[in-house]
């Protein structure tokens, strides 16, 4: 049973980034080694009174302005596109320009961490103290910080949110040393609405929200964690059918993996609607030999795609693989290119334009490759040398996650040209951008042409470029891209 990464348990490891996370824009995770926690829940108040509103770019904050960052993203000048956050001795939140410059949002007074999340003409804030169980949300225009609502309690620490067209805020989050995930929804006059234990996946306008509740150390089936709940109301529901794989919500449905009447297909759910049922023909043939099936989806969080991957994996580990597209399943050809195989643990996916992504290899070495029909290309450099390969494609790039080679998964001849070992790096067509081993963070732009990374120092790599501009000082800061 394939289940997404938990969200605190994501943020928990994203500090040296060597597991797939859907998170990793957050700016780092926060300090759990203090005892000193609070479970307040108290909705209704507010907190504003030790905080400094600003959008001056006057003052002594840490911040200088800086070179131009990427190039190849075509920002405009004064286009907002980041934000940083600086944390002592008072703390400090400032949006960061395309062109270096920046100003200042909000200064808080002794140690908070901030967390931002662009959307569209707003950015929503998030304010907590360390190792904390509660914090502040506001929402600022993004051009110039004018706050709309501010410092707004919420019964969880925000670590990523999204503002809704219908000036809706749904936060997703986590307490200090809790596991499991939690979530907020802030009407949109700045007044909680609802808030709650699990990770959401999206809000539809008739109110309900899907969430998946990780259910740590529970004996429970698949589909207790996935809900349907009413964020006005507080009623939830799950699935009508059991889960075979993964599930997750796109598109303000549930989309899930289940054996019904002895067959595998896709289901389809959502409130106040019968269920569809999506199957292939091949389905039947491929149970009947043996054949395994596991569901991949786009991370809702990141991609408004609703398209799902199902990969069928034979008893000798040949692998077909399946995507839905407007709920019809249809078969992409994995047949590689000559002198080359697949994986043991293949990680299927598709480019934006829904062309497969495949890593095929040789004895001493792999590439990453696009097909298109039935032809392949090489992408990105040679790599080698691992066990697992992790990999995420978002507005064009793809991040790849190598697994030092250990276990003897995969077996390889030596090969000094090839890059090997535990890596990261990110491939944008025929450029590509290596992360150096030393970095403590790295997350990508959201237009996928730029990597922020932190090591001795922050600096902004151009994919395409293969230049890199350094932020000015204060490294003691979280770096954190708006969408």
């Amino acid at each position: 049973m394939t289940r997404p990464w938990p969200i605190g348990l994501a943020l928990a490891l994203c500090a040296c980034d060597t597991i797939p996370s859907s998170d990793d824009e957050l700016g780092g995770s926060t300090d759990s080694s203090s005892t000193d926690s609070s479970d307040s829940t108290d909705s209704g108040s507010t907190d504003s009174s030790d905080s400094t509103d600003s959008t001056d770019t006057g003052g002594d904050t840490g911040f200088l302005d800086g070179d131009p960052l990427c190039p190849s993203a075509n920002w405009v000048g004064d286009e907002v596109v980041a934000a940083r956050a600086l944390f002592a001795p008072n703390s400090v939140l400032a949006f960061v320009r395309a062109d270096g410059s920046s100003f200042v949002v909000r200064e808080d007074f002794g140690y908070a961490f901030y967390s931002a999340s662009g959307t569209g003409e707003h950015v929503v804030v998030a304010r907590s103290g360390e190792c904390a169980w509660e914090s502040h949300a506001s929402l600022y225009l993004r051009e110039t910080g004018e706050p709309m609502w501010e410092d707004v309690l919420l019964p969880s620490v925000a670590e990523q949110a999204k503002l809704l067209a219908n000036g809706r805020v749904v936060a997703r989050g986590g307490r200090c040393e809790v596991a499991d995930p939690f979530f907020s929804v802030v009407d949109e006059t700045g007044v909680l609405l609802d808030d709650g234990e699990g990770d959401p996946r999206g809000l539809r306008d008739d109110d309900w929200l899907g969430i998946y509740r990780p259910l740590y150390e529970q004996d429970t089936e698949p589909e207790e964690h996935w809900r349907w709940r009413n964020v006005t109301d507080g009623s939830e529901f799950g699935p009508s059918f059991p889960i075979d794989s993964r599930a997750e919500f796109l598109g303000g449905r549930l989309v899930y993996g289940s054996v019904l009447d002895g067959g595998f297909m896709m289901v389809i759910e959502a409130p106040d609607s019968e269920p569809m049922f999506v199957d292939h023909p091949a389905f039947d043939a491929l149970e009947s030999a043996g054949w395994t099936f596991s569901v991949t989806f786009d991370d809702p969080w990141r991609h408004t795609s609703t398209r799902t991957l199902v990969l069928a994996t034979s008893p000798g580990l040949d692998n077909r693989l399946f995507v839905m597209l407007d709920d019809v399943l249809d078969e992409l050809p994995l047949i590689p290119p000559p002198g080359f195989y697949g994986l043991n643990q293949p990680e299927p996916l598709l480019d934006t334009n829904n062309h497969p992504l495949m890593t095929w290899r040789t004895a001493s070495s792999a590439w990453l490759w696009r097909g298109v029909g039935e032809t392949w290309t090489k992408i990105g450099p040679e790599i080698a040398g691992f066990d697992w390969l992790y990999a995420w494609e978002n507005a064009g790039t793809v991040r790849l996650n190598l697994s030092e080679n250990e276990l003897d998964i995969e077996v390889w001849e030596p090969n000094p040209n090839a890059l090997t070992g535990n890596q990261n790096l990110y491939v944008r067509d025929q450029a590509s951008f290596v992360v150096p081993l030393d970095t403590t963070w790295h997350t990508q732009s959201p237009t996928g042409h730029c990597v922020a990374y932190s090591s001795n120092e922050w600096r902004i790599h151009d994919i395409e470029t293969n230049q890199a501009v350094g932020l000015p000082e204060p490294v003691q800061s979280t770096f954190m891209w708006l969408e």
